[in-house]
């Protein structure tokens, strides 16, 4: 119970940690967009900066500060990091269709487009395949061209979360090489270690699941409770009397229990 407690604390942590590198990066590029300093454009409250940076010498925009946008910058790398969160656990089996039921039985965000008689188990699997990108892109998700770039990468759908933390990682790059985003060589150095992490993080799911406990150990576990709670019965028999019906029923449940229990904490995502 101890290591199967372990292997579940050790998934739970990884998740959350997921979770925190995805919130710190987008801490930091909400933190390091360019805001505009006079305030002459200023979306909203925000204050980011998404101005045309006009050459005063021949009164012309050149190509470099033609898409100066920090306002769409943060709003394209949260976007790609909300969709590689998406895919990863899209891709990962899990017992869960990713939204409470009130999403499926009152359409919620995904609409009439689902049929009634749909599995709600299998959500995950639809989403990566073609017609769950064409409904991604209809509800803003993707963009036709990142649609068409995923499938022309010859990938697994599997590897779809990578390819859209890969394109947060250069959309990043990119604004500090057009000064969309501000912080210097500091600000580049932990904006790739954050995202080295997640993609740590993001192996490290399947390797707990790969190397929870071996099998054989589990079977043995397993014929030993087995075997424990049928002759508990005949052993003590002689001293209990009738007495025993009541003991042998306590250790059923408790040893029996014990096991399920364990059993749980090795499938954390409810899968077996």
């Amino acid at each position: 119970v101890n290591h199967a407690y372990g292997n579940w604390r050790s998934v739970y942590l990884c998740t959350r940690a997921i979770q925190g590198r995805l919130n710190d990066l987008c801490m930091l590029v909400t933190m390091a967009a360019k805001r505009s300093a006079t305030y002459g454009a200023v979306e909203g409250v925000t204050g980011y900066d998404a101005r045309l940076d006009i050459n005063l010498d021949n009164n012309s925009v050149s190509e470099k500060d033609s898409h100066f946008d920090a306002k769409k910058l943060v709003s394209d790398v949260t976007r790609y990091l909300r969709m590689s969160h998406v895919f990863f656990w899209a891709a990962t089996p899990t017992c869960s269709d990713g939204f409470g039921d009130v999403h499926h039985t009152e359409g919620g965000i995904v609409g009439d487009d689902m049929p009634e008689d749909f599995d709600t188990a299998k959500f995950g699997p639809m989403l990566l395949s073609m017609d769950g990108l064409n409904m991604l892109v209809k509800y803003g998700q993707l963009t036709d061209n990142e649609r068409n770039a995923l499938v022309a990468t010859g990938l697994p759908p599997s590897q779809y979360p990578y390819v859209l933390l890969e394109w947060a990682g250069l959309r990043c790059i990119d604004g500090m090489e057009h000064g969309e985003l501000r912080g210097g060589q500091g600000m580049e150095q932990n904006l790739l270690r954050y995202f080295t992490q997640l993609r740590a993080e993001y192996f490290s799911i399947g390797d707990f699941a790969a190397g929870r406990m071996p099998m054989a150990y589990v079977q043995f576990m397993e014929v030993l409770v087995d075997t424990l709670i049928i002759l508990a019965p005949l052993a003590l028999y002689v001293k209990m009397g009738t007495f025993n019906i009541i003991s042998t029923a306590l250790l059923t449940l408790f040893f029996k229990g014990l096991l399920e229990l364990s059993k749980s904490f090795l499938d954390p995502f409810g899968r077996e």
